[in-house]
């Protein structure tokens, strides 16, 4: 539901008169939230949680990002030829294993991506383990959508100026 409602606050304000609007200008206003993101904005969702990984990615391409999704940490493809994101989204837990161990492939073959945890596991140590690992930020499921999309924004905008601060 949270999904639905920011999708709809993002698409119907298109137009201020409720009677102006109709599904082309919503196609319009989808068209125009898609292209105002750099089509270079890639993110690698891992989740064992199909139904969690599969709206995530839904949600975020409506928002303009390339978005690949693997549901266990073994389907990540860390070839220099495959995805290569800028950004990843790991759960904590991924079966046997657990999403930062993730972190250090990623990091190798991309040392400037940002990692972002996601779990339904929240306290204080994990936490912690997950800073120390090198994870940007740490979110507790059900994710409040609007503020991770503002620490999404915010990923993005570090990670244009180290690509600025490089050129």
């Amino acid at each position: 539901l949270e999904f639905r409602r920011v999708l709809f606050r993002s698409i119907y304000p298109v137009a201020a008169d409720a009677s102006a609007r109709t599904p082309g200008s919503v196609m319009i206003a989808v068209e125009a939230a898609t292209a105002k993101t750099a089509a270079a904005r890639r993110i690698l969702i891992v989740d064992d949680d199909r139904d969690f990984a599969d709206s995530l990615r839904n949600f975020l391409m409506l928002e303009g990002y390339d978005v690949e999704c693997a549901y266990a940490a073994d389907q990540v493809d860390f070839s220099s030829g495959g995805f290569a994101p800028d950004a990843a989204i790991l759960d904590y837990r991924l079966g046997a294993t657990i999403g930062l161990d993730l972190i250090a492939p990623l990091t190798a073959r991309n040392p400037n991506i940002v990692c972002l945890l996601s779990t339904a596991y929240s306290d204080i140590d994990t936490a912690v383990k997950a800073l120390r690992a090198g994870i940007h930020d740490y979110f507790i499921k059900p994710l409040d959508t609007e503020m991770f999309l503002t620490t999404l924004n915010r990923c993005f905008e570090m990670i244009d100026l180290d690509r600025k601060s490089v050129v």
